[in-house]
Order: C-alpha cells, then sequence, then structure tokens
C-alpha cells in the first residue's frame, strides 16, 4: 500500500463534550500521525481531528463503543 500525505492531525485540546453548542476552541497545537502499514490509532471522544489530503492507497475504519447507545439511534430499542 502506498500513500503520499494522508497524517492524521489530532487537536491538542480537551476533548468537546457531547451536545457542545459552542464554536470550535482555537487549536493550542496539532499532533501530526503519518500513516504507517497496520498501524492503530485510538482516540478519546472528543478529539478534534482531520486527515490531511493524499494520493494513494488508504483504509480507515471508524468504530464508536459506547456505554449506553446515544439518543439519535433508531437502532435501539426502548427499555420495557
Amino acid at each position: 500500500m502506498s500513500c503520499a500525505g494522508g497524517e492524521l492531525l489530532a487537536a491538542d485540546n480537551p476533548p468537546i463534550e457531547n451536545g457542545y453548542q459552542e464554536p470550535l476552541p482555537t487549536f493550542r497545537s496539532v499532533i501530526s500521525i503519518p500513516p504507517v502499514v497496520n498501524r492503530l490509532v485510538l482516540l478519546s471522544p472528543g478529539i478534534l481531528h482531520r486527515i490531511n489530503p493524499f494520493e494513494g492507497e488508504r483504509y480507515s475504519v471508524a468504530v464508536n463503543i459506547w456505554e449506553q447507545a446515544p439518543l439519535t439511534t433508531t437502532a435501539a430499542e426502548p427499555p420495557a
């Protein structure tokens, strides 16, 4: 797999809480993580991040693990 660019940029700020309504904070700094084959990067919920533009082949998987399903989901049945 070959990729030029595509660095993961993660904001070095406190996480944004669920339901945050204010303008996004000014970044103090950004952590740049270059893509590497078989690298796993885990982010805490609410960490602002993005991927730099890239050329080539790249695969990403996003998984959300909740202690309790969000109220916006339609897959969860209401409690009996």
